[in-house]
């Protein structure tokens, strides 16, 4: 039982041990000198024993305790400060990214450049997208170029056609005009 010394204030363990009277304790016969029933309380030893010593040692523990979980608590925070701007950062990037595509995008649909081609900034979805992109409207240019080089090629057939028109419907007029 723990209590408080009363004389001198301090924490310490008082143990009340009783002893009873047997005819066999530890090989001596406790009856031959008391006479007393046996089983009867012949006397009771005290002890106190000062705990000051332990408390104190609770005290530095609580201390240290105390300050490791403060400090704890402070890299928890710093640490988890950091890791809050690190997914800012990469979001804000991937944003940044997703805004560059999208500008490409209406420049490209505005005056129809297709030479025109989205940064890649990021590791990211977005990231990914951007040269899936680029290669998108490298391919769209490539198609639009054939169609320009086919149109050409079908405006020059489509104005032979037209010279050897003229040049038939000429020898066909003359022809017709001759005398017979």
């Amino acid at each position: 039982v723990q209590v408080q010394h009363i004389n001198t204030g301090m924490q310490a363990l008082r143990v009340v041990v009783p002893f009873a009277a047997r005819g066999d304790f530890h090989g001596t016969n406790c009856l031959q000198c008391h006479y007393v029933k046996e089983g009867a309380v012949n006397g009771a030893v005290s002890l106190t024993l000062s705990l000051e010593r332990e408390y104190a040692e609770l005290d530095k523990r609580y201390a240290v305790l105390s300050i490791g979980q403060v400090m704890l608590q402070l890299l928890l925070f710093f640490l988890i400060g950091f890791l809050i701007r690190q997914a800012i950062a990469t979001v804000a990037k991937a944003i940044a990214t997703m805004l560059k595509l999208d500008k490409t995008m209406q420049a490209i649909k505005t005056d129809g450049d297709l030479s025109k081609r989205a940064a890649v900034e990021s590791g990211d979805e977005i990231g990914y997208i951007s040269p899936v992109f680029n290669q998108f409207i490298r391919h769209i240019g490539e198609l639009k170029q054939d169609l320009t080089d086919k149109v050409v090629v079908l405006e020059k057939y489509h104005d032979r056609i037209e010279e050897e028109q003229r040049v038939g419907g000429f020898i066909m007029g003359r022809m017709t005009q001759m005398p017979e």
